[in-house]
C-alpha cells in the first residue's frame, strides 16, 4: 500500500493532538486556583480589587472560553483529517474495508462538536459565575458530561490506534511472507546442481 505511512502518520497527528489537548484540558482547571493562590505581580493588584470570589469567576470564565474555542477548533480539524484518511484507505482495494474506522472516528467527532462541546461550554459558562456555594448541581453537570466526551474522545482514539496496529501487522505479515519466498528461492537455487 502506498498511503500506509500517511496514513499512520495521520492517525498519529490525531490520536496524539488529541491526547495532549486532554491532558491540557485537565491541567488548566487547575491553573485557576493556581493563579490565584500566587498571582503574578501586575494581576495581584487587579484581584485584590476585584476580591477573591469575582477574580475567581473571571478567570473560570476565561478559562471556558479557552477550551470551548480549542476544543470546537480541533474538532473542525478532525473533520479534515478523517476525510483525507477515508479517501486513502477507500483508494487502495488493499484497504478499502477499512475505510469505515475512521468514519466511525468521523461520526463520534461529530456528535462531540455539535451536542456535547455546545452543552459544555455554555454549563461552563454558567458554572463559572455561580458563588462557590450554589454551584454543586451545575459542576455536578459540567463533569458528567465532561467525562462523557472524554470516554467519546478514548473511544475514537482507540479506533485509531487499531486501525494504525492492524496497518502495521499486516505490512510486516506481508513483509515475512515475501522473506520466506526469497529464502525458499534462495535455497531452491542452491540445492539445484
Amino acid at each position: 500500500m502506498r498511503y500506509r505511512r500517511i496514513i499512520c502518520f495521520l492517525l498519529g497527528i490525531w490520536v496524539g493532538v488529541s491526547a495532549m489537548l486532554a491532558l491540557a484540558a485537565y491541567q488548566n482547571f487547575n491553573t485557576v486556583e493556581a493563579v490565584l493562590k500566587e498571582p503574578p505581580e501586575q494581576g495581584s493588584r487587579i484581584f485584590k480589587a476585584l476580591g477573591p470570589s469575582d477574580a475567581r469567576m473571571l478567570l473560570r470564565y476565561t478559562a471556558s472560553r479557552e477550551h470551548t474555542s480549542t476544543f470546537e477548533t480541533w474538532e473542525e480539524i478532525q473533520f479534515g483529517i478523517g476525510l483525507l484518511l477515508i479517501a486513502m484507505l477507500f483508494l487502495e482495494t488493499s484497504t478499502r474495508m477499512l475505510s469505515p474506522v475512521p468514519l466511525g472516528m468521523i461520526l463520534i467527532v461529530a456528535f462531540m462538536h455539535f451536542k456535547i462541546t455546545p452543552e459544555l461550554g455554555w454549563l461552563h459558562h454558567i458554572y463559572a459565575f455561580l458563588p462557590t456555594t450554589a454551584e454543586a448541581q451545575t459542576r455536578g453537570q459540567f463533569w458528567r458530561l465532561h467525562a462523557v466526551y472524554g470516554t467519546l474522545d478514548v473511544l475514537k482514539d482507540a479506533l485509531g490506534l487499531g486501525l494504525v496496529i492492524f496497518l502495521f501487522s499486516q505490512q510486516s505479515t506481508k513483509q515475512v511472507r515475501r522473506s520466506r519466498r526469497r529464502n525458499t528461492d534462495r535455497l531452491e537455487e542452491t540445492v539445484r546442481p
